[in-house]
Formats: structure tokens, C-alpha cells, sequence
């Protein structure tokens, strides 16, 4: 259950990059994901892909300050 759930919420995450959360929520529902878990989702599946993707990212070893 778990392993197909994040597997359609990727899927749901790539093909409908635009779309909002509701949306996405919506599609996952419609494929037969239950509520609850397609909340957790859309929640936690973009910081699984953020974490990924910052990844080696480095801050700033210094600031500038605005104009």
C-alpha cells in the first residue's frame, strides 16, 4: 500500500507539475489513494524531493546587504 501510494504520488507530483496541492490531492483520490494519505502526500513528498535536490547546495560564506 505505502510503496504504490508514493509511487502514484510521484507520478501525480511529475505530470502535473503546474497544478496546486487540491489538484494533485484530486487526482491521487480519483485513482484511489484514501484522503488521509493523499494529504500526507502532498505534504511530505515535495521535502523528500527538496532534501534530494539540496543535496550538496552550499550557503553563502558571505552576505551582501540590499541596495
Amino acid at each position: 500500500m505505502w510503496t504504490d501510494a508514493i509511487e502514484l504520488g510521484v507520478i501525480a507530483f511529475l505530470a502535473h507539475s503546474e497544478a496546486g496541492d487540491g489538484a494533485v490531492q484530486d487526482w491521487l483520490e480519483a485513482l484511489g489513494v484514501q484522503p488521509w494519505l493523499t494529504a500526507r502526500l502532498v505534504t511530505w513528498l515535495p521535502v523528500a524531493f527538496g532534501r534530494r535536490l539540496l543535496r550538496g547546495a552550499r550557503s553563502a560564506t558571505s552576505t551582501t546587504k540590499p541596495a
